[in-house]
């Protein structure tokens, strides 16, 4: 069982951070707002995310995540 430290919403986004420092993101990403990599149409479920890309043309990097926010 994960315990929920931080949770953050955007617009049409959200993620929860575990105390563990995992994170899971779900909802809509035509921007890449949700840090996968890729930006895609239409509504996406929850995905756990161990690397982090800074913009979505980008390749992710393994980070340890220890705070969120979304805008």
């Amino acid at each position: 069982m994960q315990i929920i430290h931080e949770v953050s919403c955007g617009a049409a986004h959200a993620v929860a951070l575990s105390e563990d420092g995992l994170l899971q993101a779900w909802s809509y990403n035509e921007y890449g707002q949700l840090g996968r990599g890729v930006a895609c149409e239409g509504l996406q479920g929850a995905r756990m995310i161990t690397a982090y890309a800074k913009f979505h043309d980008e390749t992710p990097e393994l980070v340890k995540i220890t705070k969120v926010s979304c805008g």
